[in-house]
């Protein structure tokens, strides 16, 4: 029987697999749009890790997800633009 939320559980994890491979194209290349685009992934991942949180009727701990991933967004946006 599948989880009911393995879609939103799978491209979690992919985006988490994709960060690690990214991060180190980046880090070798010392680029910064693969930075930028790792980043991305990662608030990817936190926003669907929110989701699963709140579909299970755990709305506290799906909010502090959700807060952390937006701030990370701004965060990045912000540094996008910046330059």
């Amino acid at each position: 029987m599948k989880h009911p939320y393995e879609k939103i559980m799978i491209i979690e994890i992919g985006s988490l697999i994709a960060v690690i491979v990214i991060g180190i194209i980046a880090l070798l290349q010392k680029s910064a749009l693969f930075i930028f685009l790792c980043l991305y992934l990662l608030v990817l991942s936190m926003g669907c890790d929110a989701l699963i949180h709140w579909y299970m009727y755990q709305q506290q701990e799906a909010t502090k997800q959700f807060l952390r991933a937006m701030t990370l967004f701004l965060f990045v946006t912000f540094l996008l633009f910046h330059k």
